[in-house]
């Protein structure tokens, strides 16, 4: 979603590349991409956990040229080697959202719209029960509670508490504790190191970001 964001704003084309996509389509994906993104600029191209990514990425700086914008997400950064590091001249943490943000999040979706009409307890409530969930985590139990609504009443089924409690028994957050707290101590063991790493806030404005892009495919 961030990844979407900043290239709408830096009005560039968005490319995405996954451990997925090499498992469906073979590892010529990885060449067959920037050669794409290389056509398509200015592009910005996310690679997906990219700590699985690296036995593909051997001869990446070959596919690299102006206007080509690379970032990458992992939740396992102390797997990344310093060259790939390198690589990246900014490095940020995206933490999972507070209850707060949680919030505004579902009222985002559950709330005035027309498939979904949840009051302000039932939205505290599901945001309670989403701790340690991150947004995509939050989406992915929308989507399920969606799928139950229309199950249970048809397409043009309204989207109640019930469904919600539903999806969030078959759901779990993706990121365990112990992989948030290594993520932590790597961020320390960097800082030691007087390396910066910028953490992103929710609250931040998604224009000034791009334009900030902007300016480096431009």
């Amino acid at each position: 979603m961030i990844a979407k964001a900043l290239a709408i704003e830096a009005k560039a084309v968005l490319f995405q590349l996954s451990p997925s996509s090499i498992v469906k389509w073979g590892e010529d994906t990885v060449h067959a991409l920037f050669a794409v993104a290389q056509c398509s600029r200015p592009a910005v191209v996310f690679l997906e956990d990219i700590d699985a990514l690296l036995p593909y990425l051997r001869c990446w700086d070959n596919w690299l040229a102006d206007q080509i914008l690379v970032i990458g997400s992992t939740s396992r950064p102390e797997q990344l080697d310093a060259a790939t590091l390198i690589r990246f001249r900014e490095r940020w943490y995206i933490p999972l959202p507070t209850k707060g943000k949680r919030v505004l999040l579902l009222k985002k979706f559950l709330q005035n719209n027309e498939i979904c009409t949840f009051t302000d307890e039932e939205i505290e409530e599901v945001s309670s029960f989403t701790e340690g969930y991150s947004v995509e985590d939050i989406i992915s139990v929308i989507h399920m509670a969606a799928v139950h609504a229309n199950q249970r009443a048809g397409r043009s089924a309204v989207i109640q508490y019930m469904d919600c409690g539903d999806a969030l028994i078959h759901s779990k957050p993706r990121f365990s504790e112990e992989e948030i707290s290594s993520i932590k101590h790597w961020m320390s063991s960097c800082s030691k190191r007087g390396e910066e790493i910028r953490l992103f806030s929710f609250s931040e404005k998604g224009e000034e970001i791009g334009q900030e892009l902007g300016h480096e495919l431009a």
